[in-house]
């Protein structure tokens, strides 16, 4: 890998692929996508926050994204070892962004335990998210 990304080493990390090398950003979703009534009639209760990683030293204008819709764990650990799109990057000077999937890492709609709650964790409602 040192190689490929010019400054990586593992004396230093600061420029290697990975989430240390990413800036966190976050974005307010609905939890429930395709009904006017809020979640459980709570209207205080009808957004959370997803997260997601952007990875620019890449990128130029008017290039490509790379969108990695996360799956069922922490976003980082595909950040830190998705390497396809870190390899790639650099040859199409791709914008990389790493986006978390609903109910894991720290993209949580509800605390854990909340009655119910399993009910906007669907493929449909999570599409919607991305």
């Amino acid at each position: 890998m040192a190689a490929m990304f010019d400054g990586c080493s593992s004396s230093s990390l600061s420029r290697c692929p990975g989430s240390a090398n990413c800036s966190v950003h976050w974005i307010e979703q609905q939890i429930d996508h395709f009904n006017w009534a809020p979640p459980f009639g709570n209207h205080s209760h009808t957004t959370y926050k997803q997260r997601y990683f952007i990875y620019d030293r890449f990128w130029k204008q008017n290039a490509p994204v790379f969108f990695y819709l996360g799956n069922e764990d922490n976003v980082e650990l595909y950040v830190n070892h998705t390497g396809l799109m870190w390899e790639s990057a650099a040859e199409f000077s791709a914008l990389l962004v790493f986006a978390e999937h609903r109910y894991y890492g720290a993209s949580l709609p509800y605390a854990a335990g909340t009655p119910q709650c399993m009910n906007f964790l669907t493929s449909e409602q999570a599409m919607a998210d991305f």
